[in-house]
């Protein structure tokens, strides 16, 4: 035995547990549809990090999300994809 949680959980236990994960991920799904700038952000910092690669990615993560232009990046994005969608 190695500790593991299906060696611990009894099976009702693991039945709620599977349960709470499904709950969780619809809940997840159900914000990121309601903030589509959270993939924009993931998106941007994602295509910043493989076009310029850093050596330092927490230094840059800073220093991106920091910046001055960000917040309007990524609002003139989300307006983009609204229109787009439209």
């Amino acid at each position: 035995m190695d500790g593991t949680s299906s060696e611990v959980l009894n099976d009702a236990q693991k039945t709620e547990l599977e349960e709470l994960k499904i709950q969780k991920k619809i809940e997840n799904e159900k914000y990121l549809r309601d903030h589509p700038e959270v993939r924009l952000i993931i998106s941007r910092f994602l295509k910043e990090v493989f076009q310029k690669e850093p050596s330092n990615i927490p230094q840059f993560a800073a220093e991106l999300f920091g910046s001055e232009t960000f917040k309007a990046d990524i609002d003139k994005l989300l307006e983009e994809a609204q229109s787009s969608s439209l």
